[in-house]
């Protein structure tokens, strides 16, 4: 088992079989929002003509502001599943590679496909450190009352036969990737330099100088483009049982034929479903390991749900308690105080 970066892995093997995240959703999703945005546009335009040829309803202003606010939120969803949809087609949107040597796991999301591809991102893994392969399927019951919700996911579960000194560094590894900050739009440090250096009345020269540089940084942006955003998406999980769990929603080819590829490797295991309820009146260590295991998927909003719903806390104060409680280094059996 070896941890690697994009670099190192290279392209891919001839005769590999690349398992990556389909566009065709996000596809859908963005020809769904571009239609309501088109449907309340043409009623906003009718609107318009009628009040140009007759005296405006009383609360009109209230109707003009609710189909603003509509298209506001349609462009934005609209904007989103086209960001998804694009980092979908790009040569970075891979998952799971497999040749006859090995596997290659991308934990870094497909989406954040901005970030530096010299950063370890992939697992790298011989056939002889999986044990079995299987498919598990979660049904998750979330929230409470009029805002309870059940979602389903399917994953590929990998049973790895590693020490546990491998295990511990795969660990930090995916504790790492969590944990990393977007790349800084470039310049970014040069405007700030430029800030503290006229709140202190710098000497003039100094600030030109500054300046020149914020200039050529400019003139020699990357072909790439670069955000200061995070997508907080975590495809790959290692479990405490050494279990390396990948989340196979919407990757083509998919979960059958990808157990079939397996098969010619390794051992397929039976497929196991599983129910988790954030519904119920959990306390305890079940209800910390379930608090962990949304932070471990990448769902804060859920984690601070259970928080605030378990513990009574507010917002900001559940916030802070998983910002403790991310940065414990693993430690499952801390409690909010």
């Amino acid at each position: 088992m070896r941890i690697i970066s994009i670099v190192d892995a290279g392209r891919t093997e001839t005769g590999a079989r690349v398992f990556r995240t389909s566009p065709t959703r996000d596809y859908v999703a963005s020809a769904l929002f571009l239609v309501l945005i088109l449907v309340c546009l043409f009623f906003y335009i009718r609107l318009l003509m009628l009040e140009e040829n007759g005296p405006g309803m009383p609360g009109q202003i209230f109707v003009h502001l609710a189909f603003l606010w509509f298209l506001f939120w349609f462009g934005v969803m609209l904007m989103l599943a086209w960001a998804r949809a694009h980092a979908c087609r790009l040569s970075s949107n891979w998952l799971v590679r497999l040749s006859g040597n090995g596997v290659l796991v991308k934990f870094r999301s497909f989406q954040n496909h901005y970030y530096p591809d010299t950063d370890p991102a992939i697992i790298e893994l011989s056939w002889r450190d999986i044990s079995w392969v299987r498919k598990t399927k979660e049904t998750n019951h979330r929230g409470r009352g009029d805002d309870s919700m059940t979602e389903f996911f399917t994953y590929l579960d990998m049973k790895l036969h590693l020490p546990a000194e491998q295990l511990d560094k795969m660990a930090l590894a995916l504790r790492a990737e969590k944990q990393r900050k977007p790349p800084r739009l470039p310049g970014n440090h040069l405007k700030q330099e430029l800030l503290r250096a006229r709140r202190d009345k710098k000497p003039k020269h100094e600030i030109e100088q500054i300046k020149s540089r914020i200039k050529l940084t400019k003139l020699h942006k990357p072909k790439m483009r670069q955000t200061g955003v995070k997508y907080d998406d975590v495809p790959v999980r290692l479990l405490c049982n050494a279990i390396l769990r990948i989340r196979w929603n919407a990757i083509k080819p998919g979960i059958k034929d990808t157990l079939s590829c397996f098969a010619a490797h390794t051992r397929v295991d039976e497929a196991v479903a599983i129910t988790t309820d954030s519904t119920a009146n959990l306390q305890g260590k079940e209800l910390e390991d379930m608090i962990l295991e949304r932070l471990d998927r990448g769902d804060r909003f859920e984690a601070i749900a259970l928080v605030k719903s378990h513990y009574g806390m507010n917002t900001s104060a559940a916030r802070q308690f998983l910002d403790e409680l991310s940065g414990s280094d693993g430690n499952q059996n801390a409690k909010p105080r």
